[in-house]
């Protein structure tokens, strides 16, 4: 399936995919209950209605810096890799706690990581290991970038007050931006093993640590989509008269379709049930993708399916990446 992202998103991706399924189990009829054409103008309506409120405060949250991104290029893939990587469900969870407890004994309101902040911090955290490492080899040159820039992608169905209607198939994601120093990334030390026929790695206290500070910015970045910052964003592109799509690119961009319920989808007698999907786009340097959870997702840890993820990275960034002893 391909889809131009100024028309839907993967939400409506779904929606559609979902709707497709019960046609398919279906003899004849209409299903009961869709109603995309209605859902899709009450949701443009209450988009609209933000844009007729009070004035703009053109505050951003903490740790957004869009005006300094540069504009995504679809156009430059030369040289760009995707690979998919899994990772094992319970060694993230034991870097989750790891991380918790270091939030815990150091910060004093009651935040807690998700899994899915750990994961965007350690996919941060090795690529820009993997980017930037032989750039910093010796005396550091001029030019070198001081900052990484992180990419979120935030649904905002949910989000806005009213809400909009859970079958809108429209676009409903804005880009959320948070950085980090690249310095103390590269500072932290893995400690990999030298014992024959042992391929465990130690991550320090400063590699923990580094991970626990990139995956709180990842948090606060996420937090910070509130109904008042979408509405303000929605003010603000209806009052600069430029109504194009203007993505903006990170040296990490992610995005998770994990609870997208795509492996629930039966397609009926003839096709049956969803065995495999994938999102091997190459279009944009950085683009991690956290790919839809298996079916047994919901089961105790030990039971758990891994993490999947799409990763687009320069052909001389994604090798260092596959042979990063953490990852």
């Amino acid at each position: 399936v391909c889809l131009h992202h100024s028309v839907l998103d993967a939400a409506g991706f779904y929606v559609i995919q979902a709707a497709l399924a019960k046609c398919c189990q279906m003899q004849s009829g209409t299903i009961p209950g869709l109603s995309f054409t209605s859902d899709l103008l009450i949701g443009r309506r209450r988009i609209l209605e933000t844009t007729m409120e009070g004035g703009v405060s053109r505050r951003l949250p903490l740790g957004c810096h869009h005006e300094t991104l540069r504009d995504a290029d679809f156009e430059s893939t030369k040289g760009l890799i995707s690979r998919r990587l899994t990772l094992a469900s319970t060694r993230i969870e034991y870097l989750k706690k790891a991380c918790n407890a270091l939030v815990r004994s150091h910060v004093k309101d009651d935040l807690l990581l998700s899994t899915n902040d750990v994961i965007s911090a350690l996919l941060w955290f090795s690529i820009t290991r993997a980017r930037y490492e032989s750039q910093f080899e010796g005396p550091e040159r001029r030019g070198r970038p001081a900052q990484s820039s992180l990419i979120l992608i935030a649904d905002i169905r949910r989000t806005l007050t009213p809400p909009l209607p859970i079958s809108y198939i429209g676009n409903g994601i804005i880009q959320s931006e948070t950085s980090s120093l690249i310095r103390p990334v590269l500072d932290s030390m893995l400690n990999t093993s030298s014992e024959p026929h042992s391929h465990f790695t130690i991550l320090t206290n400063e590699g923990l640590s580094t991970i626990t500070d990139l995956a709180v910015k990842v948090h606060i970045a996420l937090t910070n989509v509130t109904n008042s910052y979408v509405r303000e964003l929605i003010k603000e592109k209806h009052e600069s008269g430029d109504k194009g799509p203007r993505l903006k690119q990170g040296d990490v961009t992610s995005t998770s379709l994990r609870r997208m319920g795509i492996y629930g989808l039966d397609f009926g007698s003839v096709l049956g049930r969803v065995m495999e999907f994938d999102s091997p786009d190459n279009r944009i340097d950085g683009t991690v993708c956290i790919l839809p959870a298996r079916p047994n997702f919901r089961m105790i840890s030990s039971k758990m399916t891994s993490w999947e993820v799409r990763v687009t990275l320069q052909r001389e960034v994604m090798l260092p990446l596959l042979h990063d002893p953490l990852m």
